[in-house]
This record gives C-alpha cells, sequence and structure tokens, in this order.
C-alpha cells in the first residue's frame, strides 16, 4: 500500500518490513532523535544518499558488506 506523498519526496512511501539487531535498531534511534527526524526519515535519507557516492565509495561499500 503507497501512503500519501511524504516531506520533501515527490512519491509515497511503501510499508517494508527489514530485520535488524537490537543494536542497529538502538543505533538508529539514537541517530534519528539527534537529527529530529523518524527512524524512517533517516533510513530513507541514507538510501538517497548512495545516489551521489562516487563510483569508488559504492565499490567500498560493496566489499565491506560482503565481508
Amino acid at each position: 500500500m503507497t501512503k500519501k506523498k511524504h516531506g520533501w519526496y515527490e512519491e509515497g512511501k511503501v510499508r517494508v518490513n527489514i530485520s535488524l539487531t537490537q543494536t542497529s535498531i538502538e543505533s538508529l534511534d539514537r541517530q534519528a532523535t539527534r537529527l529530529g527526524m523518524s527512524r524512517s526519515e533517516l533510513i530513507e535519507t541514507m538510501a538517497r544518499q548512495e545516489q551521489s557516492l562516487l563510483p569508488e565509495e559504492k565499490e567500498l561499500l560493496g566489499k565491506l558488506s560482503a565481508g
């Protein structure tokens, strides 16, 4: 189900489920609180920032996530 348009973006949000460790959830909550935004908005911002990464940064992130 798509929600109404939200915030600065010209598209609706879609509900998704993700699984995170308790440590990650607490970290997201701290960061969101510090920035004055919701956990959802923080994740949205982080995901959209990937679009502006340089190719070398994307490659490094891929290596880090591969473990």
